[in-house]
């Protein structure tokens, strides 16, 4: 029992009494003239107000005639908990929602997040697969270490691996030297002095006087693959002869690009002698020239002894002549 204006109240009476006379003081706050007063009462009551609401007492039989103060009890009134009544955490009836799980359920999933966080984590750090271009996939057998940079050496020992001749590997250290730089561009100006290749921008060795089976992202133009056989297959047999790859060389010819003719009769050549069988170059062999596999399967074919029946050497000159004039 406690003593309020010569009453005594119980405890109950004494929080609704205190709670009125701080509602008041609030009301009164709001109607008297702005100053430092009015301000202070308003701190004062509201900290009241605030430190009995939150030590769960209720004010429900206390009427706010102002709706904004109406608006700041009901926002902060908790609502009524019956402490001696309330049941232990383990007996209480759970509502069933998504985020409830049972202990082996919570374990699992707990242990499917952490193996999906370090799958995560994992492939961050892995990486990952790149998918090459036809142009990068033509030059890759010269990349036996997928470093990305083909250095001359690779370039002697993949013609070997071709079945070339050393003088002709040794005449093939050519390659890297006028096509090093183009392909540096993509990392930097300055020249490279060991006189590397660089696959990812191999598309920037592209010269001109060219078939145009590459496209300028090293991208590989079936239209025009066909379109070629079309025009210069002059036996209609699907392939081409040394006329008709000259003809072809010499109609890609653009006005001042010596380099490029040069580099148009090299390839050319080149390729006329590694796949001619008849003494013609035929259209499936070429596509697999282009896409890169061709050179695979000749070192593999290589390997098995029997070797490679294809392309033209010293045997070839001196038995069959005539291919040259196919």
């Amino acid at each position: 029992m406690v003593l309020v204006k010569g009453k005594a109240c119980a405890s109950n009476e004494l929080h609704h009494y205190c709670t009125k006379t701080t509602l008041k003081v609030l009301n009164l706050s709001f109607l008297s003239p702005s100053g430092y007063t009015s301000h202070a009462l308003r701190i004062f009551s509201l900290w009241f107000l605030f430190r009995y609401t939150a030590a769960g007492r209720t004010c429900s039989s206390v009427h706010l005639e102002l709706p904004r103060l109406k608006t700041i009890r009901s926002a902060m009134a908790p609502q009524h908990v019956d402490f001696h009544s309330a049941k232990p955490f383990s007996e209480r009836n759970h509502a069933p929602s998504q985020c409830t799980f049972s202990v082996s359920e919570r374990k699992h999933h707990s242990g499917s997040n952490a193996a999906s966080n370090e799958r995560n984590a994992l492939s961050n750090h892995v990486p990952k697969p790149k998918t090459l271009s036809p142009l990068q996939q033509h030059v890759s057998f010269w990349d036996r270490d997928n470093d990305n940079l083909i250095y001359p050496y690779d370039v002697y020992t993949g013609f070997r691996d071709l079945g070339f001749s050393v003088p002709f590997a040794i005449l093939s250290l050519l390659i890297p030297i006028f096509f090093s730089y183009p392909t540096r561009l993509g990392h930097s100006y300055l020249p490279d002095p060991q006189f590397r290749i660089y696959v990812d921008s191999i598309h920037k060795a592209k010269h001109g006087s060219d078939s145009g089976i590459y496209d300028c992202d090293g991208g590989l133009r079936n239209s025009q693959f066909d379109e070629m056989f079309d025009r210069f297959d002059g036996s209609n047999t699907g392939s081409l002869g040394v006329r008709d790859l000259f003809n072809l060389v010499a109609k890609n010819r653009v006005a001042a690009d010596p380099a490029g003719w040069s580099f148009a009769y090299m390839e050319w050549s080149t390729t006329w002698l590694l796949l001619q069988k008849g003494g013609r170059v035929w259209k499936e062999d070429l596509r697999q020239c282009y896409d890169g596999t061709l050179f695979w399967r000749i070192r593999e074919e290589r390997m098995k002894g029997d070797g490679w029946r294809q392309g033209y050497g010293w045997k070839e000159f001196f038995n069959n002549p005539s291919a040259l004039r196919s």
